[in-house]
């Protein structure tokens, strides 16, 4: 009977990473963090009273802020797909 558990349960290994994966994996948080500062000082410039009356600024930091979710979406679901390279299915 313990034979038959042993063989029923899945075994989950860690999967090595290619280099350049593994050195993707080992950079992505710092990457994120600043992503994230980033797209919070382009936020927070965009609420001061003197930006928030220049429209052309606004339009300006508008397209930033865009840009900066965007990169910080696309870090995030990296990272995700590295984790699960990593632990495997």
């Amino acid at each position: 009977a313990p034979a038959a558990v042993q063989a029923s349960a899945p075994v989950v290994r860690a999967k090595k990473l290619s280099f350049k994966d593994q050195r993707d994996f080992e950079t992505i948080e710092a990457r994120i963090a600043a992503a994230e500062i980033k797209f919070a000082d382009v936020q927070s410039e965009c609420s001061r009273p003197v930006v928030a009356s220049d429209a052309k600024r606004l339009v300006t930091l508008s397209a930033e802020l865009e840009t900066l979710r965007l990169e910080v979406e696309r870090l995030y679901a990296r990272w995700a797909e590295l984790e699960a390279l990593r632990t495997g299915p």
